[in-house]
């Protein structure tokens, strides 16, 4: 579209000259969104591009909020009277406050003049007793180390001992030691009852049923406590030791058993172990046990180590 006013050639759709900027057809029917320049319908509310209230045609659209413009600077050549850059005027010092009553005069600056008088009065009493003090107790303390003297502990005197009295020795009667060797009971000392304090003593024995064995074959070890002693054993506990790593336990490795072995008796206890690793292990029990005494004790027991190795 040719511009009437410059001759400029726009696009057909263009709505201003692109050279000079002036209006190239009638603006359309409706309203103008004064924040978008989108054209909507007359009897729209809201702007359809940007969603901002719009203005009646009949009401001038609202300029938007912008702030205000700051006021030119002064030239040069006419200084104003208040220059932004020029300090604020300070503020008069306050008129000096008379002295109170009491203080020191301005003459004499410091503490208060009461504060010296107090001051000298306090130190003049410090004197007076210091005097009297020094008068009373100084005599007393250079007499007493003037009379102080070294004490001396006298000797003890020196007795020479008289000579033993010989006493004469009169023979005893025998008739009278006779009589009085009768008379006189014979102390017959206590009897002590042997007590015999029942000794125990006991042995254990590991026995496994075979000396070498392969992977995945099962090895059985026999434990056996042999009573050697002269009282019962009972609440026994079985522990079996040193199968790692190359054994895995199929039963307890760790059993209890709840019998009484009298003297010269035996237990048995028997353990399954499972072969996984070629290995060398040295198997030994320890057994736990409680003495049938009228005190009775807990004791242990344990075996000598017996090898036994995982052929590959």
């Amino acid at each position: 579209m040719k511009c009437a006013q410059c001759g400029f050639e726009n696009r057909p759709d263009a709505r201003f000259c692109k050279q000079c900027g002036h209006a190239l057809q009638s603006p359309p029917s409706g309203v103008i969104c004064p924040y978008c320049g989108a054209t909507a319908k007359p009897a729209a509310r809201f702007c359809p591009r940007c969603g901002k209230p719009l203005v009646p045609p009949s009401a001038p659209p609202s300029l938007p909020e912008t702030q205000p413009a700051m006021p030119p600077l002064p030239s040069s050549h006419e200084p104003s009277e208040i220059s932004p850059y020029t300090p604020s005027p300070q503020p008069p010092p306050p008129p000096p406050q008379p002295p109170l009553s009491g203080s020191a005069s301005p003459s004499s600056p410091g503490l208060p003049r009461w504060v010296w008088i107090v001051g000298g009065i306090v130190l003049f009493l410090c004197l007076i007793v210091t005097v009297i003090a020094a008068v009373r107790f100084l005599p007393d303390l250079l007499g007493g180390e003037a009379e102080e003297a070294p004490t001396t502990t006298p000797a003890p005197p020196t007795t020479t001992p008289a000579p033993p009295t010989a006493t004469p020795t009169v023979p005893p009667s025998p008739t009278l030691t006779n009589t009085l060797t009768s008379e006189m009971p014979t102390a017959t000392p206590p009897m002590t009852p042997s007590v015999a304090l029942p000794a125990f003593a006991a042995q254990v024995s590991l026995v496994p049923s075979a000396p070498q064995v392969h992977p995945d074959e099962l090895l059985t070890v026999t434990v056996t406590l042999f009573n050697t002693g002269g009282v019962a054993l009972g609440n026994l506990h079985y522990e079996l030791l040193g199968w790692e790593p190359a054994f895995v336990p199929v039963t307890d490795v760790s059993t209890p058993h709840d019998v009484e072995v009298p003297p010269d008796g035996n237990d048995q206890a028997v353990f399954v172990l499972r072969a996984v690793q070629p290995g060398i292990v040295e198997l030994h029990s320890n057994v736990t046990f409680e003495t049938r005494t009228d005190l009775p004790t807990v004791e242990s027991v344990e075996s000598p180590p017996s090898v036994v190795a995982v052929a590959q």
